[in-house]
């Protein structure tokens, strides 16, 4: 476009160095190239949500596929008992959770501090998230006002597995959780992100959920391109249970695998699974990918895809997943189902002009019924979904929540009937808690009380 337009732009790269990290060269662009009339900068997900971008006013910002915005770090600091508790506060949320705030003397470390240190280096995305989502004491100092985060909404809460810092000192391993916030990208005048099915996706709900003022406009775009018909048939092996971590570790669902592999290993085919479980699918045949394969023409002349593949939320991840107020089955579809259908989607079914029948081979009904969704949603497709009777044993879990044998569908009505239950139960509590207070005279009447004198 550039070059049709008679535009020079210069490329420049940019890289961690030892004297600056690309989080501070990201944050300098506006400065350092506001010399110029047209400006492209290509980053990636993770220096989006670590840059300040407050200096950005006038940009615009296109973000390419879902990112991900929950951050996570696992942490083993036993020995750093003083350093926390001079930094940091905690307070009980959750049986099992605490918040995490900036102490006073938390205010006079910065994430610079932190990364001259070797010691505590990791700790620089933590110390800032804390930061910016600690509030200002009422007896702040200009320095504090200066770091503090610019805009109220835009906090997002740090939550941590432990709720005593002495809790650390026996040697496990603790989470930090936060959320990156939208209100980041506040500066720019134009907000855009690219991505399929981006308001089932578990980064929305998030966004959606702890933002509730955020606008969100859905902009459809017609595709140019006219697709040929052709057939997608989509194939599955596990009719009554679902794919699982704690399953495929089990003899029988290691069995399972290898059954599946035997049945693919002569398909010429681009295939991906965990990287835990790839030892069992040994003899699977065709090319093997990593489970998030970049986009890529590479790999159009194969007209079979095969994913085995699993991503359940841990009971851990489920308790975060409530306290954002989040489903957890929400967390299967974004992490599990759209990976396995970004993945499908590299094969011979992105080239228009193909009319050879597609094959999508995955672990169990679910991920079936979601491919079986998307695809019968393109009007060039007839699609058929046909279960692969193997010797597959039907593996129970003997703790945890059941697993139900329900379409995608199904299980969206079933979420949002849940919320409605919820939301109507809080209604009653509320009211029965007024009634109680009103009995007791602990809610004075409207108005301003009379004055004593």
């Amino acid at each position: 476009m550039a070059i049709d337009a008679d535009i020079h732009v210069p490329i420049y790269n940019i890289v961690a160095t030892k004297g600056q990290s690309v989080r501070l060269q990201v944050e300098d662009i506006p400065n350092d190239y506001n010399h110029y009339d047209h400006v492209v900068v290509i980053i990636t997900h993770r220096a989006m949500m670590m840059s300040d971008f407050s200096a950005f006013h006038g940009w615009s910002i296109i973000i390419d596929e879902t990112p991900v915005v929950l951050d996570r770090q696992d942490l083993q600091t036993s020995q750093s008992r003083e350093f926390f508790e001079r930094n940091y506060a905690l307070e009980t949320i959750h049986k099992s959770w605490a918040s995490v705030t900036l102490t006073r003397d938390g205010w006079g470390t910065t994430a610079a501090d932190l990364e001259r240190d070797d010691c505590f280096r990791m700790l620089r995305t933590f110390h800032d998230r804390v930061t910016a989502s600690t509030f200002l004491p009422d007896d702040c100092d200009t320095r504090m006002v200066r770091r503090a985060h610019k805009h109220e909404a835009s906090r997002r809460a740090v939550i941590g597995n432990l709720l005593d810092w002495s809790d650390m000192e026996d040697g496990r391993r603790w989470t930090w959780w936060s959320l990156w916030s939208p209100h980041q990208l506040d500066a720019f005048t134009s907000v855009e992100i690219m991505a399929n099915g981006f308001d089932k996706s578990l980064t929305f709900q998030m966004l959606r959920n702890l933002n509730p003022m955020i606008e969100w406009e859905e902009v459809k775009l017609k595709s140019t391109r006219v697709f040929a018909n052709r057939r997608v048939r989509i194939e599955y092996f596990a009719d009554q249970h679902a794919a699982s971590q704690s399953m495929f570790e089990t003899e029988a669902g290691q069995a399972n695998l290898k059954a599946i592999a035997r049945y693919l290993a002569d398909r010429d085919q681009i295939w991906m699974a965990n990287e835990r479980h790839e030892e069992h699918l040994d003899v699977m045949g065709g090319l093997k990918l990593s489970p998030l394969q970049a986009g890529s023409n590479e790999f159009a002349k194969y007209h079979s895809a095969a994913a085995i593949y699993c991503a359940k939320p841990s009971a851990e991840t489920r308790a975060v997943m409530t306290l954002l107020g989040v489903e957890p089955e929400v967390w299967t579809h974004s992490q599990e189902f759209e990976p396995i259908l970004q993945f499908v989607c590299r094969t011979s079914i992105r080239e228009p002009q193909s009319t050879e029948t597609v094959t999508f081979a995955v672990y169990d009904k679910d991920q079936a019924s979601y491919l079986a969704s998307y695809f019968a949603d393109q009007p060039y497709c007839d699609v058929e979904v046909e279960h692969i009777s193997l010797s597959i044993t039907d593996v129970r879990r003997q703790r945890g929540r059941k697993t139900v044998d329900t379409s995608v569908v199904e299980a969206e009505a079933k979420a949002k009937a849940d919320r409605e239950k919820r939301a109507a139960a809080a209604v009653v509590r509320r009211a029965k808690e007024k009634a109680a207070k009103v009995a007791a005279g602990e809610v004075r009447k409207p108005g301003r009380p009379k004055a004593v004198r």
